[in-house]
C-alpha cells in the first residue's frame, strides 16, 4: 500500500476482495465512517479515527475480530504514513481452560 500523504486522523486497510471491503465498511459503521477506494487493483477502506482517547486501538481490535470472522489470516493497514500488518490472533480452545 502507497500513499503520498500521511492521514494521522484515519487509518487504510488494505482487502483483498471488493465485497469482503465492503462488509468491513457496513461492520465498522455508524461508530466509524469510512470510504471505500480502488487503487492499483487493491480495495482500499479509509477509516477516520474519532477524536477519542485509544481509538485508534479499539478500532484495530475491532478490525481484527472481524478478520477472524471473515476467516483471514493477515490484512495490511496504513497510520500515520507506514505500513503495518494485522495478524488474527486465534483461540486455541483445545487449550483454553474454562471459567
Amino acid at each position: 500500500m502507497h500513499r503520498d500523504e500521511a492521514l494521522s486522523d484515519a487509518i487504510l486497510f488494505e482487502i483483498p476482495q471488493g465485497p469482503a471491503a465492503a462488509d468491513l465498511c457496513r461492520h465498522l459503521e455508524p461508530r466509524w465512517p469510512g470510504s471505500l477506494n480502488r487503487d492499483d487493483g487493491r480495495w482500499i477502506v479509509v477509516v477516520r479515527l474519532r477524536p477519542v482517547k485509544d481509538d485508534a486501538a479499539l478500532l484495530l481490535r475491532t478490525v481484527e475480530s472481524w478478520v477472524v470472522e471473515r476467516g483471514l489470516e493477515e490484512l495490511w493497514f496504513q497510520l500515520d504514513g507506514r505500513s503495518y500488518l494485522l495478524r488474527a490472533r486465534r483461540v486455541d480452545h483445545s487449550t483454553a481452560k474454562a471459567v
